[in-house]
């Protein structure tokens, strides 16, 4: 397989991963403000975080979840649209690089 096929193979993937993470958000109502703090709160409880990250970061999160909860929608909305079509690819995917990172460290 050519180094670009490979390339567009994982750039379609992580694009229907969000996807789903998308689909499963809006199941279970992670993009209303009450549903995006339980969210981050959750997080903030049961995960092994740095303190500065799960007191300070997480918190701001989950106070604003007002805004972040719709501007979560939107970010996760545009990574897949912008990654399963192709557009945008580098910013795109640095973008989601960046956004699953801090997934991570939560």
């Amino acid at each position: 397989m050519p180094a670009a096929s490979g390339v567009a193979v994982l750039r379609m993937l992580l694009g229907a991963l969000f996807c789903t993470v998308l689909f499963d958000n809006l199941t279970h109502d992670r993009y209303t403000a009450g549903g995006y703090q339980r969210l981050i709160d959750g997080y903030a409880a049961e995960t092994n975080a740095p303190g500065f990250w799960s007191d300070g970061v997480m918190a701001f999160f989950a106070d604003g979840s007002e805004v972040f909860a719709p501007v979560q929608f939107v970010t996760e909305l545009g990574f897949a649209v912008l990654l399963v079509l192709g557009v945008a690819t580098a910013a795109a995917a640095l973008a989601a690089a960046a956004f699953l990172f801090s997934l991570w460290l939560s």
